[in-house]
């Protein structure tokens, strides 16, 4: 019996597909007033292959592919992940089975015909000469394929549901090693439709959560490098290690405190809850009674580190909550003294994620407001008695200079409408308090949040009582 109609298989010319491979590329943005200016750290990688001339393994490919062992910095790693993306971009649907097209389209209907008329191949089948076995094609499609009207809408679940209930291998990894559960959290960062469900059902039906790639890489040290917050959790949620090392001898545990703020927090989060501890303070954007998750939330006034969403929250939460609300006391917080850089010197704090990813990487991140990367921001229009705010210190990763003086905290706010250096010289028993406090109960020892009120532009007094959860900025 012959294929179904191509009513059933969308022709291409009706079909939009996201780039296959190769990073999306956000244009810099440099307003005229100075006030909206941002910084584009995207440097996109050079690509030099034509799209849709198929996957093509080149020599040099091969040359690398051929080494035993995991690749590392020094034996053609990052050359391989360079060819190995700018030669997908040779991708084309059409050097697929009719099968392939069907899981890659995520039409449901043609996989089970297939399955009726015995069309369907064997499931432990690869195909294209990147060796993608079934679930890297649904889940590669899911990441492309985009519905156009009048055709049938992609149903990329609902076709891995259907091929895991005909024992569909989730393990099969292409020719770097990529099986489809990385494949999930190497697609564009914007979650794509579906993802989670498909990251989830994945890993609910034995997929591997710590399958290494020929980098040595995790499916979670993939999502740390691409900062996928969604592939973090979930993969996290099912008990990916932390502790196992890439070729290049770098387990996630280390690897996360290089990936920024956003990562850090999210895998500061986990590693906290696995150790069996309470949840730290303003973990999470949260009520502290009912969970409920929101932007705008009254923080307790006591001890100015829990949120609620209500007053009755707050009150149904405060037989439990009053036996461990720590005010502000002397004992318990640490008076510091700002000191604020000169303008015309311009120095710049280069936010280390958008430049890690972006720069260095090649990943397309967001452009950066140009108020993010100044390291003196006088507070302007503080209310009589100041107001309370929620800052980064962020401890110097050299702490002595040769001639046995100290080098500055940098601290700012989530906005950059305060930030300032903090000199030990100026207060070294504060200086020193705050300190202790980062390097014995922060997991990086380099960077604590806490709680602090702004006095005025010279004084500010943090609550080092209670670390506070790491904070996405």
């Amino acid at each position: 019996m012959g294929f179904p109609a191509l009513g059933i298989i969308p022709s291409l010319l009706f079909l939009e597909l996201r780039r296959a491979s190769g990073p999306l590329v956000y244009t810099a943005t440099m307003p005229t007033t100075k006030k909206g200016a941002k910084l584009n750290f995207t440097n996109p990688p050079k690509w030099n292959c034509e799209p849709g001339v198929g996957f093509i393994i080149t020599d040099e490919m091969k040359k690398i592919l051929a080494q035993p062992g995991f690749l590392t910095d020094t034996n053609g790693g990052p050359r391989l992940q360079h060819l190995y993306s700018n030669q997908s971009l040779g991708f084309r649907v059409e050097d697929l089975s009719e099968f392939g097209k069907a899981c890659f389209l995520g039409l449901l209907k043609t996989v089970q015909y297939c399955f009726m008329t015995g069309m369907a191949p064997p499931l432990t089948n690869t195909e294209t000469p990147y060796e993608f076995g079934y679930a890297t094609l649904v889940v590669t499609g899911s990441q492309r394929v985009i519905r156009s009207p009048g055709f049938p809408h992609p149903e990329h679940l609902a076709v891995l549901e259907f091929l895991i209930s005909r024992s569909l291998p989730l393990n099969v990894p292409d020719i770097v090693g990529y099986t489809a559960i990385q494949h999930c959290v190497l697609g564009d960062l914007k979650a794509y439709p579906g993802k989670e469900a498909l990251i989830r059902k994945l890993l609910a039906s034995g997929a591997e959560v710590d399958y290494r790639n020929r980098w040595g890489e995790t499916a979670l040290s993939c999502a740390i490098q691409r900062g996928d917050i969604v592939g973090i959790d979930l993969l996290m949620e099912y008990g990916a290690s932390v502790d196992i090392p890439n070729g290049n001898g770098k387990a996630v545990r280390r690897l996360f405190l290089e990936a920024g703020a956003t990562v850090n927090a999210a895998m500061e989060k986990w590693l906290l809850k696995r150790s069996g501890k309470d949840a730290a303070p303003m973990t999470g954007k949260c009520c502290g009674h009912c969970g409920l998750e929101q932007k705008s939330l009254k923080v307790c006034s006591g001890c100015h580190t829990v949120q609620y969403c209500s007053r009755e929250c707050q009150r149904a939460a405060w037989s439990d909550h009053k036996k461990k609300c720590k005010p502000f006391t002397v004992s318990s917080s640490a008076k510091l003294v700002p000191f604020y850089l000169p303008e015309a010197l311009g120095a710049m704090n280069i936010p280390q994620e958008p430049f890690r990813r972006g720069f260095v990487g090649g990943l397309a991140v967001p452009p950066v407001p140009v108020s993010h990367t100044r390291m003196s921001q006088e507070p302007k229009n503080l209310p009589p008695g100041g107001k309370q705010v929620v800052v980064k210190v962020q401890v110097p990763p050299v702490l002595k200079n040769p001639d046995g003086s100290y080098n500055h905290f940098l601290v700012y706010t989530q906005k950059r409408d305060f930030a300032c250096l903090v000199r030990r010289v100026d207060c070294q028993k504060a200086w020193d308090a705050v300190y202790d406090v980062i390097k014995k109960q922060s997991l990086s020892g380099l960077k604590g949040y806490f709680v602090a009120d702004l006095k005025s532009r010279d004084e500010f007094v943090v609550k080092v009582s209670e670390l506070l959860a790491a904070q996405p900025w």
